[in-house]
């Protein structure tokens, strides 16, 4: 018998599709949250990020819908950098000290991340491949395993509340 798929993973996979969706259809992805009550219920809250706006701002206004809705769990969607280093890199105890978006390696990516208020949480992510010539595409999706920790301004969300 098949193992069911746990609530964060129904989610995590419910929005890869709407990511890649959107992705095709606009180009773009605008950084979302869905927020999930106890029922089920899902309330989404876009925040799309504006030049010069810190990004504690958007996270105060998530932390507090947090509340508003009683989330149990919840998934953000954003383009973002990312760099991928494996641990025999030489430069691998330093890639933590430059930020993505400046480092030489790094990817362009739509990040997933689906947290609960139990403390698991679930990442997963595409590569946005953009060609010298055409429409951009996005690769397979990606779950990375053994994934081991969440940081920065949106991750534990629940811990900060």
């Amino acid at each position: 018998m098949a193992k069911e798929a746990s609530k964060n993973q129904i989610l995590l996979e419910h929005m890869a599709e709407f990511a890649r969706f959107a992705f095709m259809d606009t180009g773009q992805i605008i950084p979302m949250w869905l927020l999930q009550d106890a029922d089920g219920k899902i309330q989404p809250v876009l925040t799309p990020f504006h030049e010069g706006e810190p990004k504690e701002v958007y996270a105060k206004a998530v932390k507090a819908a947090l509340k508003e809705h009683k989330a149990v769990r919840y998934g953000f969607m954003s383009e973002a950098w990312a760099v991928s280093i494996k641990k025999d890199h030489p430069d691998f105890n330093r890639a933590d000290k430059v930020k993505p978006s400046t480092h030489p390696d790094r990817r362009e990516v739509i990040k997933l991340v689906v947290e609960d208020d139990q403390g698991s949480f679930l990442i997963g992510q595409y590569f946005i491949l953009r060609p010298e010539n055409g429409a951009a595409r996005l690769s397979p999706f990606i779950q990375p395993e053994g994934f081991d920790g969440m940081g920065g301004t949106f991750g534990n969300m629940f811990t900060k509340v």
